[in-house]
């Protein structure tokens, strides 16, 4: 009973106090007037802006051939390698032994020999022994005609008399008209000698000829496809066969191509296939030859779209002399439209929201203006607005995240390298060293500009993404380091989660792949590899807003001379301080190091 009224006292004696205080805010925190946020402003300009079309493709040799067989037997000839040089056209590559097509070339020679003998006789016409000896003939059958003449008067004349029986006068007309034929038989023979060959007898001989000549080049073709010949000088680039394989009907025998029609052939956009002109120039960098930007122009583009994937298909020529390899993988930055006046801003200030609507917010009298915009062409870090926003209004472009319109705000200078950013102008393609000055934070090997601090002994820079996520990296030179390839960094890392006694790995996620699959991606020209290692702690699940939290991701970026590890702290210090351990001490430096470096990189 004592208790109860010791309780109701103190609750009574609570409610005075609060009747006295009241329950707004303190008086104090009454006179204290909230500050407008700081933001970052500045003026919208008026510009030149190229278009740059970003792509990936790939080398190939337009003139490129692969000689197959057309008939079966033995290799005989192939004394080729991989990167021989062929350098004449119809040079001889490879040779199949077929002897029976060989000795039918043989007989239909010899039988072409045979017509032609034929028909240069026909033509020679007869010789002067021919005539000579039919003539006698004629002067023969006209003794013999006289003779069978004189014998048929005289029969004839017995016969009348009686002196002979009638049948023997019919024996020697018959014998006459017999010598009388063949009389005339030797006259014409002569006239045709003298005449000699008619046209149709020489129309038929050269017809025999020209048979026999078919004959000929249809065997010899057969034999010709024994031997494969060179279509135009190259490079030899694949040998299938060698000497005594059996060639069959269609099978590949080798490959070969020409260095000189070497060209990128990639695919640009839908949206952007119709800007794209012939002679328009290109920048193009390949992985073999890192760092290295090479002068390109556009000499080809195909009159249709990719069903597949929507793209239309360019072909670009490199200027400048460099050896190019076929499959090699290409970064291609081809200039599309051009606006000479273009309204632009910095694309910081362009502000998503969760509609999908692009909203700018104009510092105007100490307030933020929100004006939905139109954006057209983007160059580097610079967007063109096409309506919303007049050239010279301030447009906010930091700490424009969580404004709302009409929030009181204070302008702050702009950073140097925003200034100096939208002061180039004119048209040009991206460089490398170029995009780290223009846009810091997209180049791993570029200093970051969001402010932070380098831990002395373990060489981690703690910096704020984007001004609100704190994030623990640390860069490395790749010949510290005992890892070779990326995969080896990440199986690291797979090794010491499954070694923790509480954390648990995940997944490991290929973010390099994934970004450069994607229609409108941006990837730093720099990175050629980005993994996350994605896993979990997982000790304490006190709330469901833990959840938010979780799971972790170590990031590992690589570039051509870099390991860049980086990874967001995590809500507790543990959990921290267990990730950066491993990115330490994964850093040993590589058993044949000049000189042994502690993990940040110094040496001791």
């Amino acid at each position: 009973m004592r208790t109860a009224k010791c309780v109701l006292a103190v609750a009574c004696l609570g409610m005075a106090m609060m009747g006295l205080t009241g329950c707004g805010p303190d008086k104090k925190e009454e006179g204290k007037a909230k500050k407008p946020p700081f933001v970052q402003a500045i003026a919208a300009e008026k510009t030149r802006l190229v278009e740059l079309l970003e792509t990936t493709g790939d080398v190939v040799a337009v003139n490129a051939v692969t000689l197959h067989a057309t008939v079966e037997g033995p290799i005989s000839f192939c004394p080729w390698r991989e990167g021989d040089r062929v350098e004449q056209i119809g040079q001889k590559l490879i040779e199949i032994d077929r002897p029976l097509y060989r000795q039918e070339v043989s007989a239909a020679e010899a039988a072409l020999v045979v017509a032609k003998a034929k028909l240069a006789d026909l033509k020679a016409g007869a010789r002067p022994e021919e005539i000579a000896q039919a003539k006698e003939s004629v002067r023969h059958f006209e003794d013999c005609t006289n003779f069978a003449k004189a014998d048929y008067d005289r029969t004839a004349s017995l016969v009348k008399s009686g002196a002979l029986p009638p049948e023997e006068v019919e024996k020697a007309r018959v014998n006459y008209v017999e010598c009388q034929t063949k009389l005339e038989a030797a006259k014409e023979r002569v006239a045709m000698l003298e005449a000699g060959p008619t046209l149709t007898q020489i129309a038929v001989a050269q017809a025999t000829v020209e048979e026999a000549a078919a004959k000929r080049d249809l065997a010899q073709a057969k034999l010709d496809e024994c031997v494969l010949k060179a279509p135009f000088s190259g490079v030899i680039t694949e040998v299938l066969v060698r000497p005594g394989d059996l060639a069959r009907p269609q099978a590949p025998l080798l490959k070969m191509m020409d260095p000189s029609s070497l060209v990128v052939r990639a695919g640009l956009p839908e949206s952007c296939s119709a800007h794209i002109r012939e002679g328009t120039d290109a920048d193009i960098r390949l992985d073999a030859y890192p760092g290295k930007k090479l002068s390109a122009r556009i000499e080809r583009i195909y009159p249709r779209l990719e069903w597949d994937t929507r793209t239309r298909i360019i072909e670009a020529r490199v200027i400048d002399p460099v050896e190019l390899i076929p499959h090699l993988f290409a970064r291609l930055w081809v200039r599309g439209r051009v606006v000479e006046d273009a309204v632009a801003v910095p694309d910081a200030a362009i502000v998503t929201t969760p509609r999908g609507h692009r909203v700018i917010y104009v510092a105007k009298e100490g307030k933020a203006q929100r004006r939905t915009v139109t954006i057209g062409l983007e160059e580097e870090n610079r967007v063109q607005v096409i309506d919303g926003v007049q050239v010279g209004e301030m447009v906010i472009i930091s700490g424009n995240l969580n404004l709302k319109d009409g929030a009181q705000v204070r302008l702050g200078k702009p950073p140097a390298s925003i200034k100096n950013n939208l002061a180039q102008k004119g048209p040009g393609l991206i460089a490398k060293d170029q995009l780290a000055q223009n846009n810091p934070g997209s180049n791993p090997k570029s200093k970051h500009p969001q402010e932070g601090s380098v831990d002395g002994k373990t060489g981690l820079q703690r910096i704020m993404f984007q001004n609100k996520f704190p994030v623990r990296l640390r860069e490395y030179n790749k010949d510290q380091l005992e890892f070779r390839t990326l995969d080896e960094v990440c199986q690291y890392f797979h090794d010491e989660i499954e070694k923790h006694p509480f954390a648990r790995y995940i997944g490991t996620f290929d973010h390099y792949s994934h970004t450069m699959g994607l229609k409108d991606r941006v990837v730093d020209p720099s990175i050629i590899g980005a993994k996350n290692i994605i896993f979990c702690f997982g000790k304490i699940l006190e709330s469901p807003e833990t959840l938010s939290v979780r799971p972790r991701s170590i990031g590992v970026c690589e570039t051509e001379s870099q390991w860049i590890i980086s990874f967001l702290e995590a809500p507790s210090p543990v959990a921290t301080e267990t990730m950066e351990r491993w990115v330490l001490e994964a850093m040993k430096p590589t058993p044949n190091a000049g000189s042994k470096q502690s993990p940040g990189g110094e040496s001791p």
